[in-house]
């Protein structure tokens, strides 16, 4: 990929990152040796002195540094696969899924 492609897909991870800012979750889960964990219930998501930030069940469950989060989209439009360097877990990486009140258009 050459170096105009890799700041287009940046620019786009960034926007994508920064459209979360605010949005309702319904629940958080994690796969883990091939079996899916609900981590939390409620919540939201937040983006605040350049950090993302995912809270729900009244904790802090992921947070990184927004231009280290990468987002994609689920295919169903009901949330988001978020992966990165998660601050509340030493800066181990790891990888959530997110599922919001509201569909993302």
């Amino acid at each position: 990929m050459g170096l105009f492609a890799r700041r287009k897909a940046a620019k786009e991870n960034l926007r994508r990152v920064l459209a979360m800012h605010g949005l309702v979750i319904r629940y958080v889960t994690e796969i883990r040796d091939g079996q899916e964990y609900v981590l939390g219930r409620g919540g939201n998501t937040s983006i605040h002195r350049g950090e993302f930030i995912l809270l729900s069940s009244g904790k802090t469950l992921f947070r990184s540094k927004v231009e280290d989060t990468q987002v994609s989209h689920l295919m169903s439009g009901d949330g988001v696969i978020i992966a990165g360097h998660n601050l509340e877990n030493d800066g181990a990486y790891q990888t959530v899924t997110a599922h919001f009140v509201e569909y993302i258009k």
